[in-house]
C-alpha cells in the first residue's frame, strides 16, 4: 500500500531531483519518485557483488594459499635449500597480519632461511589497491609488486612503522609475545611462477566469505573487485544481476564490480537488489547485518555520513549501503538499505541525489531526514542487536600445516 501520509522531505526544488524507492519486503509500494530513472549507485554496486559472491561461493567459503617449496627442507639449519613458493587462491583480504601468521608457522616448522628465491603465482593480492585506481596496468608488474609486499614483512629488518603496529596489534588480539617477532630470510629474489613438483608446507585459510563481504561492505572498500575478478568479472556480475533482478540492459549496465567508474541501475533494482540480497543470506542462516553496515554499531564512513542514524532514537536502526561518487557522472549520493517497522514489517528502500557534484554533505543531510521521517511515518524501526566487533582479516584465519610437512 501506499504510504501516502509521508512527509516530502525537503524544498520543492530538491524533492524533484531524489530518486525514491520504497517497497515492502512483499514488493507493496511504500513511497516512489523516479523509480524507473537510471543513475549511477556507486558502491551499492558492491550488494550486487556480495550477492553474487554469497551465491557463487556459499557464506563459509574460505581462500586458501598455499606455501610451498622447491627444495628440501633442511630442519638442522633451518632452511629451505631451494626457493618458496606462494600459489595464490585469489583471497582478497590476505594483510600483513596474515603474512606475519603464515612467518610463524614457518619458523614453528624450523624455517628461518630460503636460500632460493621467492616465487609468486597468481591471484595473489597482499595489501589495498583502491579498486582500479590503484592497479598497476601490467597483470606481471602488479604480481610483482605484491610479492615485494609479502617479502618486506618476512623480516622485521625490512618492517616498516605500519607493520611493526601491524605485529603489536596482532600479538594483542592473539596473545602473542611481542618481543618475539617472526622472521624469514629469503637469499634470493622475488621472481614469477612456481615449477611443476613444488611441495606444500603449509596453507593460510581466510575467514569465511562473509566476514571478508561484512569488512569490505563496511568500508566500502575498492578492492571488492578482487572477488568479482575471481569468479568471472564484471561481465559475468552484470550478466548475474540483470537474470536474477530481471533488469533490461537498458536500465543496467555496469563498469566495475566496486561502484567506481560509470554505473547504471534504477531505485527499483536498486531495492530489488537488497531483497534478494537479504533473501540469499537467509536461505545461509545469515541477515543482512552480516553483509552490510549497521549504522551506530559498526565502524565505517556511514558513522560520519549520516550520524543521525548512530546515535540517538534511530541508532542502531537500519542497515544499509552508502555509495558517493565526487565528480564521476557530476558526483552522487545513494543510501538503500532496510529496517524493520512494527507495523509494515521489513521496509525496503532507496534514496538518490545524482548530480550532487561537490555537495556531499548537503545531500547526505537531506536523504538523511529522508529516511528519518520515513521511518517516523512508518510507525518507528526495531533496532537491530548489534553484533561483535568487525572482524579483522586475521580474525578466524587460520594457516595449517601441510601433513607431509610437518
Amino acid at each position: 500500500m501506499l504510504l501516502v501520509l509521508l512527509a516530502q522531505p525537503a524544498a520543492a526544488a530538491d524533492r524533484d531531483r531524489l530518486l525514491y524507492r520504497v517497497e515492502t519486503l512483499a514488493g507493496d509500494v511504500v513511497l516512489s519518485h523516479g523509480a524507473d530513472v537510471t543513475f549511477n549507485p556507486a558502491s551499492v554496486v558492491k550488494a550486487g557483488t556480495s550477492l553474487w559472491a554469497l551465491e557463487r561461493l556459499g557464506a563459509g567459503h574460505r581462500y586458501a594459499t598455499v606455501f610451498a617449496s622447491t627444495g628440501l627442507l633442511d630442519r638442522s639449519r633451518g632452511r629451505i635449500v631451494g626457493s618458496l613458493v606462494v600459489e595464490g587462491g585469489g583471497d582478497p583480504d590476505f594483510q600483513v597480519e596474515n603474512a606475519l601468521l603464515v612467518v610463524r608457522a614457518l619458523n614453528r616448522m624450523g624455517v628461518r632461511e630460503v636460500t632460493g628465491d621467492l616465487l609468486v603465482e597468481g591471484p595473489f593480492f597482499m595489501g589495498w589497491e583502491n579498486g582500479i585506481e590503484g592497479r598497476r596496468g601490467d597483470p606481471a608488474r602488479r604480481l610483482l609488486a605484491m610479492g615485494e609486499r609479502l617479502r618486506a614483512v618476512l623480516e622485521p629488518a625490512r618492517w616498516q612503522p605500519s607493520t611493526r603496529s601491524a605485529w603489536l596489534e596482532l600479538c594483542a588480539r592473539h596473545g602473542l609475545d611481542d618481543e618475539r617477532p617472526p622472521r624469514l630470510r629469503v637469499d634470493g629474489a622475488v621472481r614469477l611462477g612456481a615449477p611443476p613438483g613444488s611441495r606444500p608446507l603449509l596453507v593460510h585459510r581466510s575467514n569465511p566469505l562473509v566476514m571478508v563481504l561484512k569488512r569490505f561492505n563496511t568500508y566500502s572498500n575498492n578492492d571488492l573487485i578482487r572477488v568479482a575478478d575471481t569468479l568471472g568479472g564484471v561481465g559475468s556480475l552484470e550478466a548475474f544481476l540483470r537474470g536474477r533482478l530481471g533488469a533490461a540492459p537498458a536500465d543496467m549496465q555496469l563498469a566495475t564490480a566496486s561502484g567506481q567508474g560509470r554505473n547504471r541501475i534504477t531505485p527499483r533494482l536498486a531495492v530489488d537488489l537488497i531483497r534478494e540480497l537479504g533473501a540469499a543470506a537467509a536461505r545461509q542462516g545469515l541477515g543482512l547485518t552480516d553483509l552490510l553496515p549497521v549504522p551506530g554499531c559498526d565502524p565505517g564512513p556511514t558513522r560520519r555520513m549520516f550520524p543521525k542514524l548512530v546515535a540517538g532514537p534511530r541508532a542502531h536502526s537500519v542497515v544499509c549501503k552508502t555509495g558517493t561518487l565526487t565528480t564521476t557522472d557530476g558526483g552522487v549520493v545513494v543510501l538503500t538499505g532496510a529496517f524493520t517497522s512494527p507495523r509494515l514489517g521489513t521496509v525496503l528502500f532507496c534514496v538518490a541525489a545524482p548530480r550532487s557534484d561537490h555537495q556531499q554533505t548537503r545531500w547526505r543531510r537531506l536523504e538523511q531526514e529522508w529516511l528519518l521521517g520515513l521511518v517516523d511515518r512508518a510507525g518507528g524501526a526495531v533496532p537491530f542487536g548489534c553484533g561483535g566487533e568487525l572482524p579483522f582479516s586475521d580474525s578466524d584465519a587460520t594457516v595449517e600445516i601441510e601433513p607431509a610437512a610437518g
